[in-house]
Order: C-alpha cells, then sequence, then structure tokens
C-alpha cells in the first residue's frame, strides 16, 4: 500500500506542475484541437511518469522533498525512536509499551473511501443517461441514434447517441445537431471518460479537478 500511495503522490504533483504550465502557456489559445490533444497527453504522462525510474549522476532539486514523504510512508522502517536504553527504562517504568499510530493505513483507507464514492457517482451517473435513453423515444440517424425526451433539458451527446428535448425542427435544432454529431465524431465522450477515471484516482487533488474542467469545456 506504501508503494501504491506515493505513486499517487507523485503523480498528483506532477498533474499540478503540468496544469500551472498549461495554463500559462495555453490558457488563453482558441487552437481546441491542440489544446485537447495537450490536455488528455499531459495528462496520461502525468500519470505514468511515476513508474519511470531515471537515473542521474547529481539528484533533482524536488527529489528532497518527495524523499521526506517516502520517509513519512516507510516510518516504520526508520529508526525514530529514543535509544535502546533510554526505552527499556521507560517500558520498565512505565509498564507499558509505546504503540505507533498507523498512519499509512489510515491514509489508505480514507484514499480508497474516497475512491470509491467518486466511483459510485460516476456510475450512477451512466446509470442516469442509461434510463434517459430508454425512456426516449430513438430515431436511428445513420452511425448515431437520436433520442427525443420530453419537457425542456440541454442537449448532450455520449457515445452513439444524441439525446434532444422533443420539439418542432428548426434552425437552431439543425445547429445543435451538427454541434452534437462533432461530438460523437471526436470521440469527446472518451475523453470525459478518461477525465472521470483519472479523477477518481486523484479525487483529492485539485488540480485534476482544475484539468478536468479545461477537458469538458474544450
Amino acid at each position: 500500500m506504501e508503494v501504491f500511495l506515493l505513486y499517487i503522490l507523485k503523480s498528483g504533483i506532477c498533474l499540478a506542475v503540468f496544469y500551472v504550465c498549461f495554463k500559462a502557456l495555453f490558457g488563453n489559445d482558441t487552437f481546441f484541437r491542440f489544446n485537447r490533444r495537450i490536455l488528455l497527453v499531459g495528462t496520461g504522462i502525468c500519470m505514468l511518469l511515476p513508474l519511470c525510474r531515471i537515473k542521474t549522476s547529481q539528484p533533482f532539486p524536488f527529489s528532497y522533498t518527495t524523499s521526506q514523504w517516502e520517509m513519512v510512508f516507510h516510518e516504520e522502517e526508520v529508526n525514530l525512536l529514543p535509544a535502546p536504553d533510554k526505552e527499556e527504562v521507560l517500558t520498565g517504568m512505565t509498564g507499558q509499551k509505546e504503540t505507533s499510530v498507523p498512519w499509512v493505513g489510515i491514509i489508505g483507507i480514507v484514499y480508497f473511501i474516497g475512491c470509491c464514492i467518486c466511483l459510485v457517482t460516476t456510475v450512477l451517473s451512466f446509470r442516469k443517461m442509461y434510463q434517459l435513453s430508454r425512456s426516449g423515444r430513438k430515431l436511428q440517424q445513420g452511425k448515431y441514434t437520436l433520442i427525443l425526451l420530453p419537457g425542456s433539458l440541454s442537449p448532450f451527446s455520449w457515445g452513439r447517441y444524441i439525446v434532444l428535448p422533443e420539439r418542432g425542427r428548426g434552425e437552431d435544432e439543425e445547429a445543435i445537431l451538427i454541434h452534437e454529431r462533432a461530438h460523437l465524431r471526436l470521440r469527446h465522450s472518451l475523453d470525459l471518460l478518461a477525465a472521470d477515471l483519472a479523477g477518481c484516482l486523484q479525487w483529492f487533488n485539485p488540480a485534476m479537478w482544475l484539468l478536468r474542467r479545461e477537458i469538458r469545456a474544450i
């Protein structure tokens, strides 16, 4: 568990640095397709970079901070207790043995509870979309399926489905269909799925939520 938590911490630091660099270099650009690729590729690299081993003659500046976190996760392997003779005197006087708090286990439990909550939320959103697709009127339109629902709702697309409120066909509806077909053609739903899954792993990291918002905006 210690190794996995350390990987999550390192990838979170990489995501934070990547988000700051992205906003500084590409935050005001209108090249949406290029920005989309930068966000997706950069997020993937940040998640994989901690798994790579890079050997250098001198350590990087941030490696000292990382080493300190490694000491926290492997505290049981570091001799932070008083000298043995003093320890024996103290235990002899009190008759009790000191026990250290299992911080790694507590942090791991809290982290996995957060992951489960985010994963359940994502699954419930998929379930809601599935229910909407089952309750609407379906019209096959070539490679995609148009689903018309009663009432007022914001149009959206997912996978091979385009969901629209059922109303008279007009010019604005045709423009919406063109827009949503572009989402399906470029497979933006896969982008959102990847961002959601990464968000489940990095639910505690504000940089991941900001990156997820950027991907959704693009």
